[in-house]
């Protein structure tokens, strides 16, 4: 049974990326329930991230939220990771015995972080250790916006920071941020903000072409030719190849621009950007549909050009030369490539029942792990271009 290390990504109220919570998964799609299948193999799973893999490389810097079982909190797991790197999520089926109250104590003493996970003040004992708590979170799918509006006004005078979690939508997001909450866990950031119908500017309309330009061409040297108009593209494309060895291609190029096109949106969104058209790629070549990898690379990319351009995607996708099957997964929402594309956002946020489900057998025996990796590599190096 082989294990992968998704990770969520959680953002401020200005969309910068605070941390990230990492989620354990079996490859067959199950969670890595630690209180189930013991602290011994949490322990082998926390010590890859932070060790093995390095928890720098897994969050780029930023805040790694895991989530600890009473078992591993008394046995002083916590202790033996960087406080500075690390924030402590104490799972809501924790009861807080006197031990427990203690462990708390101690680890806020010496300046870790503890977040309270699914916070709704049932858990006994629970009220003994918001004293020792830096980070409550909420479930906004769950919680129903009073009760979310009161947790705000009592814990928020107490120095605690309120997490909005399971985040989804635009509207969630501002309700959170009217009433005091300052993290958001969720994929919200990847729907446009402000829906727009108007035609876009002139500069995004220049990029638009180069990129139709750009999916038409057939070789190096066209390419080479349409992105030498914008001077400052040319010039990153060109870093970027000379750094890495890479030979300019179509789909390269298209990565460039659409990134072009995202300047000013939150760096999450470039991430799950390029994220999903890597691990597209490298799950299409890995399952051996390598005549069909392109494709799926632009399915990826062009995926989130709505959230980008804040304009719907069929307006946004109409002048460019796309294939029919990308057409029909991103627009119509069916065929094969949204079948896979499916696939791809349910192992993005460590859901991996549709690839069981999927009609890409092969998908189901990919090395998940390996390749989330490598498209993160990719999504990281662009994250902070």
């Amino acid at each position: 049974m082989g294990l992968y290390i998704a990770r969520q990504p959680i953002l401020n109220s200005k969309l910068e990326t605070y941390g990230y919570e990492l989620l354990f998964r079996d490859t067959d799609g199950s969670p890595y329930n630690t209180s189930i299948d013991g602290s011994l193999a949490s322990k082998d799973v926390i010590a890859n991230s932070f060790w093995q893999v390095g928890i720098e490389k897994v969050t780029g810097g930023r805040f790694a939220f895991v989530n600890f079982t009473r078992e591993l909190l008394l046995e002083g797991y916590a202790e033996k990771l960087p406080k500075d790197q690390l924030v402590i999520e104490l799972l809501e089926t924790i009861e807080y015995d006197d031990r427990m109250v203690k462990v708390c104590a101690d680890l806020s003493a010496k300046g870790y972080r503890l977040a309270l996970d699914d916070y709704d003040g049932k858990c006994r004992g629970i009220e003994r250790v918001i004293q020792y708590a830096r980070i409550i979170k909420a479930d906004f799918t769950l919680t129903s916006q009073r009760r979310l509006t009161d947790l705000s006004r009592v814990m928020i005078p107490k120095g605690i920071r309120m997490l909005a979690e399971k985040v989804e939508s635009v509207e969630d997001f501002r309700f959170g941020v009217e009433n005091g909450y300052t993290l958001f866990q969720g994929y919200f950031f990847a729907e446009p903000f402000l829906m727009s119908m108007s035609e876009p500017s002139p500069s995004v309309l220049q990029k638009m072409k180069m990129l139709a330009e750009i999916l038409r061409s057939a070789n190096a040297i066209e390419i080479s030719g349409i992105v030498s108009h914008d001077a400052d593209l040319s010039n990153r494309i060109s870093h970027f190849v000379n750094s890495t060895g890479t030979v300019i291609s179509l789909k390269m190029a298209a990565l460039f621009i659409v990134c072009d096109l995202a300047d000013g949106k939150p760096e999450e969104l470039i991430r799950e950007t390029v994220f999903r058209a890597r691990f597209c790629e490298l799950l299409a070549i890995a399952a051996g549909m390598e005549n069909i990898a392109d494709e799926l690379f632009n399915c990826g990319l062009l995926s989130t050009l709505d959230a980008i351009l804040d304009q719907p995607l069929d307006l946004v996708l109409r002048e460019l030369p796309l294939p029919e099957p990308v057409m029909m997964a991103l627009i119509e929402k069916s065929g094969p490539y949204h079948e896979f594309l499916v696939s791809v956002r349910g192992i993005e946020r460590g859901d991996i029942s549709p690839v069981a489900q999927s009609q890409f057998v092969n998908l189901r025996s990919a090395p998940y792990g390996e390749l989330y990796r490598k498209a993160l590599d990719w999504a990281d190096y662009f994250g902070k271009m």
